[in-house]
């Protein structure tokens, strides 16, 4: 798919990325696009990479609109066609690199709306969720995840909102 953005800048010191006015196509041509955002912010600690760890010290999304589709094949994501996926479980996987943790230390979502689609049922649904906020931590190490969040959201004429911890088993 086709990405395209207004403006991008590097940092060094700390080590940092920004993204303004993203844009990530649909599946065709003339789709509504996939994500679109105001913002993109990703920090990167630059100590723990010594110790082969990643560390996202933050990555902020501000003012983004993901749309997702359904059809009666299932949730369209975007991926490489069958053909290469199945291509690519064909060849030998390299090692993964032991000992490599990944973190995100702040995770913060605003200003988000979230477009579902459901085109897999009789008569589709367009389910429209805005107003999001998403604050979190991630963490992965020796093949466990984990996450703290706090989520709030628009609905309708309603509002939700929910805190919690998550661990992998």
């Amino acid at each position: 798919r086709e990405v395209a953005f207004e403006n991008l800048s590097f940092g060094l010191l700390p080590p940092r990325l920004v993204v303004k006015k993203v844009s990530v196509a649909g599946e065709k041509p003339k789709d509504t696009p996939l994500l679109q955002a105001e913002k993109i912010d990703l920090r990167v600690a630059l100590l723990p990479l010594l110790s082969r760890s990643v560390v996202v010290d933050s990555l902020v999304i501000d003012g983004a609109t993901l749309y997702l589709v359904r059809d009666k094949n299932g949730l369209r994501l975007p991926g490489k066609p069958k053909e290469e996926s199945k291509k690519d479980s064909e060849k030998e996987k390299a090692p993964g690199v032991p000992g490599l943790a990944l973190a995100v230390r702040n995770l913060q979502l605003k200003n988000l709306t979230l477009i579902f689609d459901d085109r897999s049922v009789a008569k589709p649904v367009l389910w429209k969720i805005s107003d999001l906020g998403l604050q979190a931590s991630l963490g992965m190490k020796a093949e466990q995840w984990f996450v703290d969040f706090a989520l709030k959201a628009a609905l309708n004429d309603g509002s939700i909102a929910g805190k919690g911890h998550v661990v992998s088993s």
